[in-house]
């Protein structure tokens, strides 16, 4: 009788979530005080274990349900941007392919990330490369440009060696004697690239590595092996280990503008802070301008430049010497000097940036 009455308490002190609360301690130790009777107490540690364990389970069943709908509105969202962009059901079946390797959550991202897209191309290729046939690899191709993957515009730096293109120089180098020669891209599709033997000794399974310079963004020097040899090309892995190095954060532009400077500090003895010179831009960007004055400065001084961007003043931008250019020759009268915008007013960036593209376009236009 004492035996089913303290196991009724136990009940009671689980199943009243008002008892079982923040009071659980106290009413433990008031009901099970007074006993040491070891099997009350291992029935209420599997009635403890399973209600934890049920509470899990719960848990994970609701987490499931949860990421069930947030998957379903993700297919649902990636159909529809899939029909957006007019793609033909093979197309989008391909693409669910290969997204079923993917480890993104969020499969419509697929149309904005070009990494999502890149690391389920990966896992796919991984997994399958050796099963497909040549016209699988044609179609992959034709979703990355359908996508808008194949040909990166210049703010988007290159992941992987599949977004070279046929034509773009490379310089290799030769593992084997340390030298190296200029290339060209001789073809690149979804499996593999070719570019030109430049490498006599070279052989299959050979490490390789070249470079290559992207205008408008940066170098990237590129790590992988060769899987073919021919006498005309080296047929070479896909690989992302690419390096990149950023070239200036800003389009450049060569223009010839007169300027007025005044010297607000310099170390040259020919000068003193206010004094003013008559020079021209020899190019400009974003980030600052190249001066030629008749007074060679030093890295480091500090200037205040006027000009007119077309029939835009710009007056009192201040600047400091980066870099300094001796002159070519005796015969030259202008030392050239790098200099950076500093404190730039926002609208001022703004107008030069504007004024840059402006000529670049013209000059596009022109050719």
């Amino acid at each position: 009788m004492e035996f089913k009455v303290k196991l009724v308490g136990i009940f009671l002190i689980l199943s009243n979530p008002v008892i079982a609360g923040d009071n659980f301690v106290s009413n433990f130790s008031r009901h099970f005080s007074k006993t040491s009777d070891p099997i009350v107490l291992v029935l209420f540690a599997i009635v403890l274990v399973l209600l934890v364990a049920c509470l899990v389970v719960w848990e994970i069943k609701k987490a499931e349900s949860l990421d069930r709908k947030k998957s379903d509105v993700g297919w649902q969202r990636f159909f529809a941007i899939a029909q957006e962009k007019r793609m033909v059901p093979e197309q989008i079946k391909l693409l669910k392919e290969i997204l079923s390797f993917s480890d993104s959550p969020n499969v419509a991202a697929v149309f904005s990330s070009l990494l999502v897209f890149e690391n389920a191309i990966e896992a796919f290729f991984e997994q399958k490369l050796k099963t497909l046939d040549q016209n699988t690899f044609e179609d992959i191709r034709n979703l990355r440009e359908k996508l808008g993957y194949l040909r990166l515009p210049e703010e988007t730096p290159y992941l992987s060696t599949r977004h070279l293109q046929a034509g773009q120089s490379v310089l290799v180098l030769d593992e084997n004697s340390g030298s190296r020669f200029a290339a060209n891209i001789r073809d690149v599709n979804e499996k593999w690239i070719e570019i030109d033997n430049s490498a006599p000794k070279a052989k299959v399974g050979d490490p390789i590595s070249f470079s290559h310079t992207r205008m408008g963004d940066g170098e990237y020097t590129i790590f992988s092996k060769i899987e073919r040899v021919t006498a005309q090309s080296l047929v070479v892995k896909h690989t992302r280990s690419l390096v990149r190095k950023q070239l200036r954060n800003w389009v450049r532009i060569e223009i010839s503008q007169p300027l007025e400077v005044i010297v607000k500090s310099t170390k040259n003895t020919e000068l003193t802070n206010g004094s003013k010179v008559i020079g021209k831009i020899k190019d400009l960007s974003g980030g600052g301008l190249s001066l030629a004055i008749p007074y060679q400065l030093n890295q480091g001084d500090q200037v205040i430049c006027s000009f007119h961007l077309a029939k835009v003043p710009m007056k009192s931008i201040q600047g400091k010497i980066i870099r300094v250019v001796p002159k070519p020759s005796k015969s030259d009268q202008l030392y050239t000097h790098s200099m950076e915008f500093v404190d730039l007013e926002t609208q001022d960036r703004e107008k030069v940036v504007r004024y840059v593209f402006d000529r670049q376009r013209q000059d596009v236009q022109w050719r």
